[in-house]
């Protein structure tokens, strides 16, 4: 089960790795790529699960050396990425696996044949697995470097350990059988082609019927991908296409956001355009949702780390409210536009949320409620805390015991969770102290994260790279064990990870905003996510 902690570190991970990404281009920028031509975006049949992250490129191998490209990326990532990949266990375990069977059995094998096989255009489908990760996957590619060795695998399959037949799979008129390649501790991948197309599955997912979709829906699904040469569907349900141009990666706002995304179903997604010499931004919307995040920026303390926001569906939150004892009817009062911040001070699990209320008065009926039921009070770890209130504001808190708490006393470590309306503003953090900042900006007696910008400006996100990089170093540190318990992994960390982490506070702020594509008339459309020079 996703806990609200690991769900809070996921986005700020999905925002990290989309901001970073940002920065670089920006900070290294050049002129645009060439436009890609809108692709129609097609779901996928009934009943299949759509991937959580797609990768069109030009040469799978060079992807990690396209990022290293920018001089500022190699700052971050350092050749240390490109190494790992080119030296990647699973990857040594295949090509190792490859030449045994090679030399079992007489056969032929070119130097280098799997960097062969990767140095080419191929398009690659993520899905999450039970651990959080990415962990299925499938490529397509053209099988002209691996030719030569897929005519032999119906003989070797016969007789090899490592290699077998594990069924067949439909392709137009005929079957074409699938093969399982056993490497390393127990690892496997799956081959099928036809024709000059190559298929290769991390594993049975797609096959057996599992979460993902009924095998007998995937199965002509797959056999489509090897006899229609131009058309994948599985990155049309991105709206994705190949370009000879760059290197496109889309990833799920429902991967990134933990199983929260229902929340602001309305961004689907997250693309980047690269290449060696540039990068493009955009954003998945489904429907016309221009909003405008400088209201809730208002009510925002300075010197945030990072500011997110989104256009919010609180309707889906009817269930919830009714199992608080609430009608639902008080949901159609708040604004559809919905912010998170994550202060330096404060910890990764700790973000101060803000929304806005067209009826002040109908929230404060409730407030008491919901909060009884958002922070329980059942057991021994959790009590209520003073939290005075003022005629211009009222206030909630409670003292909730946790091991990550970032409070502690005699009793152990705790959060002081507390949530405030001022005005039209609605605050709620783990952390007392975001909200007592939160209402001194409302009282004029903090400034405002919106300060700082001008007066006219829409914008829907900020950063301050110095602040998140104290921010992320204060959470690794944390999270670390003690010395004496794992000291390796410890000094690891602190030596390989960290630099990194500290390098990311060398950057300028950013602000962003989403411009409308040129595909906005459709319901499902990709929006540009333009950036600039924070103050």
């Amino acid at each position: 089960m996703i806990t609200r902690k690991q769900a809070l570190g996921g986005l700020a991970a999905g925002a990290l790795i989309v901001i970073t990404a940002s920065w670089l281009w920006w900070q290294h920028r050049t002129p645009a790529l060439p436009p890609v031509p809108q692709t129609p975006i097609v779901a996928l049949p009934q009943g299949l699960q759509a991937p959580d992250a797609v990768i069109a490129t030009p040469d799978l191998a060079s992807l990690p050396h396209a990022l290293l490209s920018l001089p500022l990326a190699n700052k971050v990532l350092t050749e240390d990425m490109v190494d790992y990949y080119e030296h990647h266990p699973d990857r040594l375990g295949i090509e190792g696996s490859l030449r045994r069977i090679a030399y079992e059995h007489d056969l032929t094998l070119q130097d280098r044949l799997l960097a062969r096989l990767l140095a080419q255009p191929a398009e690659v489908a993520f899905w999450k697995s039970d651990d959080g990760r990415l962990g299925h996957w499938l490529i397509r590619m053209r099988r002209d470097a691996l030719s030569s060795a897929l005519s032999w695998l119906a003989k070797v399959a016969l007789s090899d350990s490592q290699l077998k037949a594990e069924g067949e799979i439909k392709v137009g008129n005929s079957t074409e059988p699938i093969y399982r390649l056993e490497y390393g501790a127990g690892e496997s991948l799956l081959l099928v082609s036809h024709g000059p197309q190559l298929l290769v599955m991390s594993d049975d997912a797609l096959l057996n019927g599992d979460r993902l979709g009924d095998s007998a829906d995937w199965a002509p699904l797959l056999g489509k991908m090897l006899t229609d040469h131009s058309a994948n569907p599985l990155l049309q349900s991105f709206g994705v296409q190949a370009s000879a141009q760059g290197n496109t990666l889309a990833v799920s706002t429902r991967y990134l956001s933990f199983g929260y995304q229902q929340l602001f179903s309305t961004v689907r997604a997250l693309r980047a355009d690269f290449s060696a010499e540039a990068w493009s931004t955009h954003v998945l919307l489904d429907g016309k949702h221009a909003w405008d995040a400088k209201p809730l920026f208002d009510a925002a303390p300075s010197k945030a780390a990072l500011c997110l926001s989104a256009p919010v569906e609180w309707a889906r939150l009817a269930p919830s409210s009714k199992a608080a004892g609430i009608e639902a009817g008080w949901l159609t009062q708040l604004d559809p536009t919905a912010a998170i911040c994550w202060y330096p001070d404060a910890s990764l699990y700790s973000p101060l949320l803000l929304a806005r209320t067209r009826q002040p008065g109908q929230f404060a009926q409730h407030a008491q409620q919901l909060f009884d039921w958002l922070v329980a009070t059942q057991g021994d770890n959790a009590e209520d805390a003073p939290a005075p209130s003022t005629p211009a504001a009222q206030r909630w808190q409670r003292r909730v015991a946790a091991v990550d708490g970032e409070l502690s006393d005699a009793q152990g470590r705790y959060f002081n969770v507390s949530l405030a309306s001022a005005g039209d503003t609605i605050v709620f953090s783990p952390s007392a102290q975001l909200v007592d900042l939160a209402l001194q900006v409302q009282a004029r007696k903090y400034p405002a994260l919106s300060d700082q910008f001008d007066a006219n400006a829409q914008l829907q996100g900020y950063s301050n790279p110095a602040a998140l990089s104290q921010l992320l170093q204060k959470s690794v540190m944390a999270t670390l064990p003690g010395k004496e318990q794992q000291p390796l992994l410890r000094q690891a960390a602190v030596t390989y990870l960290l630099p990194h982490v500290k390098a990311i506070g060398e950057f300028k702020p950013l602000q962003w905003r989403v411009q409308t594509g040129a595909d906005s008339r459709q319901p499902l459309h990709w929006d540009d996510l333009l950036w600039q020079d924070a103050p």
